[in-house]
């Protein structure tokens, strides 16, 4: 029943959001647009929701949206692997408020170790993953985009492809920075790569 009703709401939304874009059009205006892979199907995030930050990834990409991984259910990772140092600023790519703030997490716990999940003023949830610090560790703090809200880190379940593991050396812990976006609904994944 709630499914259903969600279909419904997401329907009203984007007939209305069909409306507003035939008027602009009419007007000659441009709409932009922004597509959003999810879980192998491309839906369009909507004339408000295609917000980008412009401020850059933190470090290169290690594995991609929808990439393979060991680590994950199914082996598909559904966020985007930024490798950087230890210790690079993590900027919030979009403002809002704190949802989830986990710390104390260690380099070989499972899961995604020290991480924090920010709600945007979309609706959006992003999940910034493998932090060494956090500096929002409050729930229900506002961030802003650009604020730096953690450092880049190796904790929980991380790995190194190119360098042989060495549990006394940190370089060698694949330090990176996972970064996932659940769509409005909280249904679908959403690429990074298009968001930042």
């Amino acid at each position: 029943m709630a499914d259903l009703k969600m279909n419904d709401a997401y329907s009203s939304a984007s007939q209305a959001i069909s409306a507003m874009a035939s008027k602009l059009s009419a007007m000659g205006k441009k709409i932009p647009r922004s597509r959003a892979r999810s879980a192998g199907t491309e839906q369009y995030s909507g004339l408000v929701n295609n917000v980008k930050s412009n401020l850059g990834p933190v470090g290169k990409i290690s594995t991609n949206f929808m990439g393979s991984t060991r680590y994950e259910p199914g082996g598909t990772h559904m966020g985007t692997d930024y490798a950087a140092r230890m210790g690079t600023p993590v900027p919030a790519y979009a403002g809002g408020t704190v949802t989830e703030s986990v710390t104390g997490k260690q380099h070989g716990d499972s899961g995604y170790g020290n991480y924090i999940k920010i709600l945007d003023d979309n609706g959006r949830e992003w999940r910034y993953s493998h932090l060494e610090k956090d500096f929002v560790p409050i729930v229900g703090t506002r961030v802003q985009t650009g604020q730096e809200i953690g450092t880049v880190g190796a904790t929980g379940s991380t790995y190194s492809a190119s360098k042989t593991y060495d549990p006394n050396n940190p370089d060698t812990w694949g330090s990176h920075l996972d970064l996932r976006i659940y769509d409005t609904y909280k249904k679908y994944f959403l690429n990074p790569q298009k968001y930042i």
